[in-house]
């Protein structure tokens, strides 16, 4: 009787837990703009047990994997977001793909960057996306810059980015916490660092207008989609007719097909600026947590080719799409990532550098690692690099630092100087 008892109460407490739990997003960012990267992911992943039970488990999972990607644990991250309800519908055992048949045996591995600058020749906007989790994604549109700003690229726009600190930014010549949303995790902050130094004008072009219009189930992401794309056109080709564009976006909104209820803003560019942008999709192709998550065709193209770099698959001047030809114009495999320490991308940068960081300098542990340029030092600056050693018994761990700039250095948000 008292052990039924006892599990009657408990099961009360674990109810009472979870309908007392706040949105994860709002907790996270609140913690993350009054304490900073560690504390926001912490403020929620010791409440994952009861957000794992509660209507917010998929905004627990989404927030959890995106501030683990901001503090450079990246494989962490992708665990978190695989879990999310939706995610888990990727992969099909059964399914059969026209690539596995002798009509496409002949597509073989060519450099992503490379062969995307080629095709820029005859485009004036290049759309690329990325899944908001995976940095690795805004490592590919970083190594792009320079080549498209020589054939005339001038505007860098970037979904993250938030309008009220657009002229401040292009002024400042770098991002701090308050430019956007998703851009205050290093290696998106680096991607408009470095258009700015290049020579890029950076724009945003959220939608920004609220949407209440609940009458049809697509009806307000429609509107933001169409206000993306007007905002786009607004802001360059309207004002430059001879504008070349480079938009880094997010998942589907570069989608050129959609369907008859959803228009994507990739879409509805064309159809209102007459221009046919390079579309160029990464989150189809990319790495899970595990098999069972991903795209059976990236599974065995891993498997085949086992590439170190981003790579498009090619036969003669045709770019194999699979059943995807109509929605995007490339797909891009992004290699695999190492399961420990820090990945290969991250230094595969261009003029990053290796830098050791010796955990003696750690007094205790968990250890909050961050790396700023000493020239934008300021409370809402955004490190250069993070990372978060878990225990004394971790090996030491290298940051991935661009040779250009002087740095400071945070121990558990203590001050170092270390250069």
């Amino acid at each position: 009787m008292k052990t039924h008892i006892h599990q009657m109460l408990l099961a009360l407490i674990i109810s009472v837990a979870v309908a007392a739990l706040e949105n994860p997003w709002t907790i996270s960012y609140q913690s993350f703009h009054t304490d900073g990267y560690f504390s926001a992911l912490y403020s929620i992943d010791h409440l994952e047990s009861e957000y794992m039970l509660s209507s917010y488990k998929n905004d627990y999972l989404d927030a959890s994997a995106i501030f683990n990607s901001y503090i450079g644990n990246y494989q962490r991250g992708i665990q978190k977001f695989d879990l999310i309800s939706y995610s888990t519908n990727i992969y099909d055992p059964n399914y059969e793909h026209n690539f596995l048949t002798k009509e496409t045996e002949d597509f073989y591995p060519y450099p992503a960057t490379e062969e995307i600058i080629q095709l820029t020749n005859n485009f004036r906007a290049v759309f690329i996306n990325e899944a908001h989790h995976i940095p690795q994604h805004r490592a590919l549109t970083m190594s792009l810059l320079k080549a498209l700003y020589k054939k005339g690229f001038r505007y860098f726009a970037a979904e993250t980015l938030n309008l009220f600190d657009e002229k401040e930014l292009n002024n400042r010549k770098y991002p701090l916490k308050g430019t956007g949303f998703y851009s205050v995790e290093p290696v998106y902050a680096d991607l408009i660092r470095q258009a700015l130094k290049i020579g890029y004008t950076v724009i945003s072009y959220e939608h920004k207008l609220p949407c209440n219009d609940n009458s049809t189930p697509l009806k307000c992401q429609n509107e933001r989609e169409q206000g993306q794309a007007r905002n786009l056109l607004k802001k360059t080709f309207q004002i430059d007719p001879q504008a070349k564009i480079l938009v880094h976006a997010g998942y589907g909104h570069i989608n050129e097909k959609g369907d008859e209820e959803w228009i994507p803003m990739a879409r509805y560019f064309k159809r209102i600026s007459g221009i046919d942008p390079l579309t160029i999709d990464q989150v189809t192709m990319t790495e899970h947590s595990h098999q069972k998550f991903e795209n059976i065709i990236y599974t065995e193209i891993m498997k085949k080719y086992k590439t170190k770099e981003p790579i498009i698959l090619k036969r003669n001047k045709d770019i194999w799409t699979g059943d995807m030809k109509d929605n995007y114009d490339v797909l891009v495999f992004n290699p695999r990532t190492s399961k420990t320490s820090r990945p290969n991308w991250l230094f595969s940068i261009a003029n990053r550098v290796k830098k050791q960081f010796d955990k003696i300098h750690c007094e205790e542990f968990p250890c909050h690692v961050q790396a700023f340029i000493k020239s934008e030092m300021q409370d809402q600056s955004i490190p250069f690099d993070q990372f978060v050693i878990e225990n004394s018994d971790d090996k030491n761990y290298f940051l991935s630092l661009d040779k250009s700039y002087k740095y400071l250095f945070k121990v558990n948000n203590i001050i170092k100087d270390f250069d």
